[in-house]
């Protein structure tokens, strides 16, 4: 799944957005603490303008909501242009108070370090190239007060950003290997119940906005529990293996296939009506049939424009189909010999 799309990462990114706002409040704490310690010297004023307005910048931030942009195409702009203004903020208030020899060069650091914890790989490592690059602007817009010491402070930084940058890969990585082991049947390889039905919800926002059709197909296997007590629980894996792959194999790229729970199966076939839903199920039928049979339900959007009444229709239709046959000893049979034929 798309991280932009994935919900816990959605959530996690809006958190971001409250822990930036708190850790520039914490900084503002802190270089007003200094400036106040050290109001004699030079540029006081300008300076505790400077964190005035960074702590305005939260207030607004705070009073407008501004985690919600998290949801929007505008994430990454945001975390850029803040992590950016910051790092202005800090080159502002590091050259106003003599240059890389100031201590309020340290503040370059949490920046780094939010970005490596909260920010994916490509802005930590914007942000990274920043906080070295802004160092040795310090540096050059203060050179009587040594290169060296920019040098060393940069290499610092840089040490920190490589780091960071790490933190965040291993980060990114480990989300995307956990949503996908969240939404992934194990077994089979499809998707399981929560990751169909989030597919699902895309799918219909998506046809929300295009018109398109999206049709709905749900699957339940005849006689399966038969082939786990006479052949055993591996006999009826493979078979549910088996299966999916008869599935996909059927499908277009555009079409998802899903385990929703032991032989219950679901398909979701986005630009396709009622119609073209039955075609598809007549196909698979007879595709499936070479092993077992099984029971198809079918709704479609418009017709249902909730996933919850698509999936009731279709589970409705199932069932009907599902009771009105009246051979399902002889196809507990036809199962039962076929599995022992592939099986054995």
């Amino acid at each position: 799944m798309d991280a932009h799309k994935d919900p816990g990462y959605l959530r996690f990114r809006q958190g971001s957005v409250k822990l930036g706002c708190l850790t520039t409040l914490a900084a503002v704490a802190s270089v007003g603490a200094y400036i106040a310690c050290t109001w004699g010297e030079p540029h006081r004023g300008t300076m505790a303008a400077l964190i005035g307005a960074a702590a305005l910048s939260v207030v607004v931030m705070f009073v407008t909501r501004a985690e919600r942009i998290v949801a929007t195409r505008w994430c990454d702009v945001f975390f850029g242009a803040w992590s950016s203004a910051d790092l202005a903020i800090i080159i502002a208030l590091a050259i106003l108070d003599g240059g890389v020899d100031s201590p309020l060069v340290m503040v370059f650091f949490p920046v780094l370090v939010f970005a490596g914890l909260c920010y994916p790989l490509g802005m930590a490592v914007f942000v990274g190239f920043g906080g070295v690059a802004s160092t040795l602007a310090v540096g050059l817009a203060t050179p009587t007060h040594g290169a060296d010491l920019a040098w060393f402070v940069a290499g610092c930084l840089g040490m920190t950003a490589v780091m960071c940058g790490w933190q965040a890969y291993t980060l990114e990585r480990g989300r995307r290997e956990l949503a996908q082991a969240s939404r992934t049947d194990h077994l089979t390889g499809s998707l399981n119940r929560r990751g169909f039905h989030e597919h699902t919800e895309a799918e219909l926002a998506r046809a929300s906005r295009s018109g398109e059709e999206v049709a709905l197909v749900l699957i339940d296997l005849d006689g399966f529990k038969a082939v786990n007590d006479a052949h055993g629980h591996a006999a009826g894996d493979e078979l549910l293996c088996w299966v999916v792959d008869q599935l996909r194999s059927a499908l277009r790229p555009s079409d998802v296939a899903g385990r929703l729970g032991g032989d219950e199966f679901a398909l979701l076939l986005p630009g396709i009506d009622v119609d073209g839903a039955r075609a598809v199920v007549e196909r698979l039928r007879a595709a499936l049939g070479r092993r077992t049979s099984a029971s198809f339900g079918v709704a479609a959007y418009p017709a249902y424009t909730h996933s919850d009444a698509l999936h009731a229709h279709a589970d409705s239709e199932l069932y009907v189909e599902k009771r009105g046959r009246r051979t399902q000893p002889a196809l507990s049979r036809l199962v039962l010999e076929t599995a022992e034929t592939y099986w054995y």
